[in-house]
């Protein structure tokens, strides 16, 4: 995964409410904001099929070099060779606003 230079650190997360679990088996993964190349963006999280067998989930990195520049690593599932591989299903979307 490649950094990407960026003049400011990411925003506070904003707010999600985790609907029920869908399946047993479904895996949660945490809103975050990822750099759309001019400005950050939100994702919301939710609820995920299982990855296919040593498939994991890195959440975004914001980090600064040794000369205090600092970089954005985007958030990316990859397999157990370390290669990037699309999201597994999404089942069940966060949802921001008051819980119903």
């Amino acid at each position: 995964m490649v950094a990407q230079a960026l003049a400011e650190s990411p925003p506070p997360a904003e707010v999600e409410w985790v609907p029920d679990r869908p399946r047993p088996d479904a895996v949660w993964v945490d809103g975050q904001w990822s750099w759309s190349g001019r400005r950050y963006a939100w994702q919301p999280g939710g609820w995920y099929a299982p990855p296919a067998p040593g498939v994991r989930f890195a959440p975004w990195a914001f980090v600064r070099g040794p000369d205090g520049a600092p970089s954005f690593y985007e958030p990316a599932w990859f397999d157990a060779t370390g290669k990037v591989v699309g999201a597994p299903a999404l089942l069940a979307p966060a949802a921001s606003g008051p819980a119903k």
